[in-house]
């Protein structure tokens, strides 16, 4: 089974963070590479206070990266193919360091265009947005986690990674084939 991580369809709106520019190009973080990591932490302003942040383990953000509680970090510090990079968070009273951005180092692909519906950029083979998205089942090749080199935005994880997330019940982290295409 692969799982697709994404902002939670649950996800209060005025709880999106917004990325703070100054720092490094946030689509480097998407790009399935290893990043340089920044002298100054990234930062992500939230309209919200702290201590209701600190609740939550994953914080959506208009940079669309996962950016992860330290008590999610601690699981994934081991896994192969993932860069955590430590990042500000800022709140209406405060600010906590207590928070990475994901950085999924594996790329591929995988997606079963027969089954899947999707838009391309016009003029392109460039996939634009899914209708649906069905990925092969052994698509990961043994790895854990892996961008879609096809589409980059999407985050793929193994059924192993999955369980070792599911103590953690706020991750965006949907069942290919519950995921909703339509936002």
């Amino acid at each position: 089974m692969i799982y697709v991580w994404k902002i939670r369809d649950d996800y209060a709106e005025k709880l999106i963070g917004t990325y703070d520019r100054s720092g490094p190009d946030r689509f480097s973080f998407k790009q399935g590479v290893e990043c340089e990591v920044p002298s100054e932490k990234p930062r992500f302003q939230f309209d919200a206070s702290i201590s209701a942040l600190e609740s939550l383990n994953d914080l959506a953000n208009n940079a669309l990266v996962p950016l992860v509680s330290s008590r999610v970090a601690a699981v994934l510090q081991s896994v192969d193919g993932i860069q955590l990079i430590p990042a500000m968070v800022e709140g209406k009273d405060g600010s906590s360091d207590d928070y990475s951005i994901v950085v999924v180092t594996n790329k591929v692909r995988g997606l079963d265009h027969e089954q899947s519906s999707y838009k391309c950029v016009p003029g392109t083979s460039s996939i634009m947005r899914f209708e649906q998205a069905v990925y092969l089942d052994d698509c990961l090749e043994g790895k854990d986690v892996a961008r879609d080199e096809e589409y980059l935005s999407n985050l793929l994880v193994s059924e192993r990674l999955f369980g070792s997330l599911q103590e953690f019940n706020d991750l965006g982290l949907y069942p290919q084939d519950e995921v909703s295409w339509a936002a």
